[in-house]
């Protein structure tokens, strides 16, 4: 990461070889394209280019280019639906659900999301990353940066005000 400070493109190019992989398959994942997967895969780095001066520490890369994807990823989707409401005839729905179920489904999606977001940054990357993409504490740790006890802090007080808020919310309807 020093190197890259100091203009060496050489070591931003092995960054982007040694994450480019991952990082496009989470893409893939999230966006269900893998045409928009690799665009944004292309995107990620360049941001990351731009923002590399502020990174400070090298163990936390692979974090720090996860919840750029992620950020991304949400933004893409957001455009999607500003343009395409409905989701499109590409859109994956369970063929055994009603219209009304699906519709629930849709609201219940957008309403997770929404609490999601409303997590401080470190707890919704964590939360994120266990609970939508399954990662294990051990690899969490690894991809962050964060230390054992951070990581359950920061997970433990995401569940607590994501379940606050999830309670919040069914109490008002």
């Amino acid at each position: 990461v020093a190197l890259v400070l100091c203009g060496d493109t050489l070591a931003f190019d092995r960054i982007v070889e040694k994450h480019r992989r991952w990082v496009y398959t989470l893409c893939s994942r999230i966006l269900r394209s893998p045409d928009n997967a690799a665009d944004l895969t292309q995107e990620v780095f360049a941001r990351a280019l731009e923002k590399m001066p502020m990174l400070q520490h090298r163990a936390r890369l692979a974090g720090w280019l996860k919840v750029i994807a992620v950020n991304q990823c949400r933004t893409v989707i957001e455009k999607q639906r500003l343009y395409d409401p409905l989701g499109g005839e590409e859109s994956v729905r369970p063929t055994n659900l009603t219209p009304e179920q699906q519709l629930i489904a849709s609201e219940r999606r957008e309403l997770v999301e929404k609490l999601i977001d409303q997590l401080p940054p470190k707890q919704q990357l964590v939360f994120v990353m266990k609970y939508i993409d399954g990662y294990s504490y051990r690899q969490i740790s690894e991809l962050t940066g964060f230390s054992d006890k951070q990581l359950k802090s920061y997970l433990q007080n995401a569940r607590r005000n994501f379940e606050k808020s999830w309670t919040e919310r069914r109490k008002k309807r």
